[in-house]
């Protein structure tokens, strides 16, 4: 589990294993160490191999008497998760999940990923998950500053205009400070 922080939001991302198998209350052992532990349901990304055969998509098979489905059906509820991976495996199941907040159905997509990093599983297709997280960006500070701030001048540019100017043309006012000064000012622009 991990929590980022983007701008002034907070996001948890959480990859599990559960191994195929695994009996009831090792699901309810999990599922409570995630309510526990996750805050800001909004800002929750769960991702992982939860191995409940009985998902097909995004749509829970509730016909098939499972202790397992009824606790994973129980905490996605609770919390308000939906599933998006659409993504079947060769046996039409899904094991696989990407699970979030309902409120973010515009925020992710998931599409098979045709060019694996490594040789694909047959039971767990490898997947391409694109989380759209926009960041509002405050300033920390909103004084004025007025002062000039010479450590950005771009002094290359400068001396080079500085040393290919026509000296003549700009000192022909020398009678007139003023006037040699904006004239200056003219040619370094």
């Amino acid at each position: 589990m991990k929590i980022i922080r983007i701008g002034q939001n907070k996001y948890n991302f959480c990859a599990l294993y559960i191994p195929s198998g695994s009996p009831s209350h090792v699901y309810e052992a999990v599922f409570v160490f995630l309510q526990n532990n996750l805050t800001h349901s909004d800002n929750t990304y769960i991702f992982g191999d939860f191995n409940i055969k009985a998902i097909t998509g995004t749509v829970y098979n509730l016909d098939v008497s499972n202790n397992i489905l009824e606790i994973f059906q129980e905490f996605m509820d609770f919390n308000g998760y939906v599933l998006y991976n659409n993504i079947k495996n060769f046996q039409d199941r899904t094991l696989d999940l990407v699970i979030s907040s309902e409120n973010n159905f515009r925020n992710i997509v998931v599409n098979r990923d045709f060019l694996p990093f490594v040789n694909e599983d047959i039971y767990h297709p490898s997947l391409e998950i694109n989380i759209n997280i926009e960041r509002s960006i405050t300033p920390k500070n909103t004084e004025i500053v007025t002062r000039l701030n010479y450590k950005k001048a771009d002094f290359l540019t400068f001396s080079e205009r500085v040393r290919d100017m026509n000296w003549d043309a700009v000192l022909e006012e020398k009678f007139d400070v003023d006037k040699a000064v904006l004239n200056f000012y003219d040619k370094l622009e």
